[in-house]
């Protein structure tokens, strides 16, 4: 299980989720907050994830996040 994310990172989505995150949506924030923002694509974090990009837009899309709308709170959150 990926580890949570921090508390103050919820704060930058829009909108805030209201439910729990799926372990897909905590696993691609893990990778982001660890990785080189500037470099890493969807298609490279659905392939860690041993997912393709359309199974990982699916599962993002169940949380109403998109990969994008996660890079936009990890870059804000990182600032």
């Amino acid at each position: 299980m990926p580890p949570e994310p921090p508390e103050r990172l919820l704060e930058f989505f829009d909108p805030k989720p209201q439910r729990p995150l799926s372990h897909t949506t905590l696993k691609v924030i893990d990778v982001l907050l660890t990785g080189d923002l500037s470099r890493i694509r969807s298609e490279a974090v659905a392939d860690s994830l041993r997912v393709s990009p359309k199974t990982l837009r699916r599962r993002l899309g169940r949380d109403g996040m998109s990969y994008q709308a996660n890079l936009d709170a990890v870059r804000r959150h990182r600032c």
